[in-house]
């Protein structure tokens, strides 16, 4: 059993691509050692995703080829990061943890795209489970109505807080770090 302290929760959202509109729930395992071990940070999916890399039955990603062995003055969390953030837009099926998952990307892709789609639909409504409820530092997402979802949209394509703590509508959503709304309401 891993402590709080061994064990970071996370959580991916993916725009564009094969994956687009996943939303992918991880942990990051670190070595008990950490830094000082030689051992390579764990990624675990939860649920498994469909991707080459990531292995079927525990929802391990590959992450030896990249860091093994973890160089502690080399290497760094982030470096995972970035790695996990990359392998939903750059698939490499060599060295692959799910040969069929390989297999339907290179051979037959409209399977593998229906097979990601079913992924990516497992693993958002897993998002509204708790899979482990005696962890209190995982994410804990819950459902919304559209209508719900709407006004919190709207709300926050029209108001912008300034330093003087007054709001003004404001259409420039980038400025806001809102371009991920639509400006159709």
């Amino acid at each position: 059993m891993h402590s709080f302290d061994e064990v970071w929760n996370g959580v991916i959202t993916i725009k564009h691509g094969l994956y687009g509109g996943g939303i992918f729930r991880f942990k990051l395992l670190i070595p008990d050692e950490f830094p000082d071990t030689s051992d390579t940070i764990a990624v675990v999916f939860t649920p498994a995703i469909y991707h080459p890399s990531v292995q079927p039955a525990t929802g391990q990603l590959d992450c030896k080829q990249m860091f093994e062995p973890w160089k502690k003055n080399v290497h760094h969390i982030w470096h995972i990061m970035a790695y996990v953030k990359s392998i939903f837009s750059s698939i490499d099926c060599s060295n692959c943890l799910n040969e069929k998952a390989a297999e339907n990307y290179t051979n037959s892709t409209e399977q593998f795209k229906f097979e990601v789609k079913k992924s990516i639909e497992q693993s958002n409504l897993h998002l509204l489970n708790d899979t482990d409820p005696d962890d209190s530092y995982a994410f804990r997402f819950a459902g919304s109505d559209d209508d719900g979802l709407k006004a919190i949209e709207k709300l926050m394509l029209t108001m912008e807080m300034f330093s003087d703590s007054t709001l003004r509508y404001k259409s420039d959503l980038r400025t806001l770090g809102l371009s991920w709304l639509s400006e159709k309401i």
